[in-house]
């Protein structure tokens, strides 16, 4: 696990802690200003980290577990990667 996962889990505990009562004030109109922009910015921040996360791993090119587990099933069982939509 590097620095990066670290730091995404982070925020996004800090996004699952928050939200209920975030959302609880956003429905009850009682959601200050500050407290939006505050939760905002959380939101821009963890958005921020999870780009630059799939960046990196788009760049690094490096297989993950389950593409190795669809390539096996692949050459083994004649399955495909993924299934269409």
């Amino acid at each position: 696990m590097t620095l990066d996962d670290t730091d995404l889990i982070t925020q996004f505990g800090k996004i699952s802690k928050l939200m209920p009562n975030v959302l609880f004030d956003f429905v009850m109109g009682t959601l200050t200003p500050e407290r939006q922009q505050e939760f905002g910015e959380i939101l821009l921040g963890l958005g921020k980290l999870l780009i630059n996360h799939a960046e990196d791993r788009k760049q690094s090119a490096q297989p993950t577990i389950v593409d190795a587990a669809e390539n096996q099933a692949e050459q083994v069982v004649g399955l495909p990667k993924r299934l269409p939509s």
